[in-house]
């Protein structure tokens, strides 16, 4: 480790860390879209939270296999690997949610199928024209005046690295910011001129006190 001139060393053992390699199950909500699942998309933002983090116990759903999964997005998946009880847990949500017609929300979360891995799943649903069979750059490279203005909106989108394990897990490429483990998810908050004035104005001061100007941050 290291690096800088004269930093060299000599190898004289490696150890290989394996597991047993667990089948990929990617799950999807509101895929493709609908106005009845739309409709309830805040609740299964609220299902995934509880899923990774506050109460899985409550969904009877094992740590083991809360740890199994995770996603990048508020809305729409959730990867896992090995066996999953995610559309279980969700059926259980919506039960102890008393949900109108749990039947039907229910149908709203469903599994993918034929894909064997994340990067798979990615060329199949992301075409790459300059290297086929790759996965694709998303979003691709473009000038910063296209990429300035999708930044001017948009909503946040928790990212669950590690599912509910971000605390402590470490896939050993991917670098967390101590803020993130503490916080056990990272929200990418992307704003309207509106939305902006509500976070600093309302949702801010709740989540720090800055009464103490003199002691910012506290």
């Amino acid at each position: 480790r290291g690096g800088g001139g004269g930093t060299w060393g000599v190898v004289t053992s490696v150890l290989l860390q394996l597991h047993d390699y667990l089948h990929f199950s990617p799950n999807a909500f509101n895929f493709p879209p609908s106005e009845e699942c739309s409709a309830i998309a805040p609740q299964f933002a609220e299902f995934k939270a509880r899923y990774y983090i506050s109460a899985p116990s409550l969904l009877s759903v094992t740590k083991e296999h809360s740890l199994a999964c995770g996603s990048s997005d508020e809305q729409t998946f959730i990867w896992c690997y090995g066996d999953d009880d995610v559309k279980q847990a969700w059926t259980r949500f919506l039960d102890m949610n008393n949900s109108t017609d749990p039947a039907k929300a229910a149908s709203c979360l469903g599994s993918i199928p034929g894909t064997s891995g994340f990067a798979e799943l990615m060329i199949l649903s992301d075409s790459n024209d300059r290297f086929p069979g790759k996965v694709a750059d998303s979003p691709a490279p473009s000038p910063l005046g296209s990429n300035a203005v999708s930044l001017s909106g948009g909503t946040p989108t928790p990212y669950y690295a590690f599912g509910g394990a971000t605390a402590s897990g470490s896939d050993q490429a991917n670098s967390l910011s101590q803020a993130h483990r503490d916080a056990g998810f990272m929200l990418s908050l992307l704003f309207t001129a509106d939305d902006e004035a509500n976070f600093w104005g309302n949702l801010f001061p709740q989540m720090f006190d800055i009464s103490d100007k003199t002691n910012f941050p506290p």
